[in-house]
């Protein structure tokens, strides 16, 4: 079972362990270079233009993913930013979805009305996501 949870600044390093993994396999993203916990931070969890990250975890407490809502001032008001990134392995079923119904329903309590996910063209599972 997947629990959703707001992430902490606790949780940048395990976080950033399960980005850093997609990124050295590549193909998936458009991130390049790894991140280190402070730079995860900002970038996902509490920088100035984070408006929530939500972690997903197994009933042992493992993160398997987190999906990020930011502010992008190259859009247009009430849109946002999103970023999911799930663990490569073990797949566990129902991790980004469950982090999509946190997102969804912090997106409409804050009258965010459009997210924009910029997803890379050769990203079969993030495009049918």
């Amino acid at each position: 079972m997947i629990v959703v949870r707001l992430a902490s600044a606790v949780d940048a390093a395990p976080l950033s362990a399960i980005l850093n993994e997609i990124i050295a396999i590549g193909g998936t993203t458009a991130f390049e270079e790894p991140f280190d916990e402070r730079e995860f931070a900002k970038y996902f969890i509490d920088g100035p233009n984070v408006l929530c990250c939500h972690a997903a975890l197994d009933s042992t407490q493992e993160l398997h993913g987190f999906q990020s809502l930011s502010f992008n001032p190259q859009l247009q008001e009430n849109w946002a930013d999103i970023a999911t990134f799930v663990r490569p392995s073990p797949k566990v079923k129902g991790v980004g979805t469950a982090l999509f119904v946190e997102t969804l329903s912090f997106a409409r309590a804050k009258e965010i009305s459009n997210i924009n996910a910029t997803i890379r063209a050769d990203n079969i599972l993030g495009i049918r996501y």
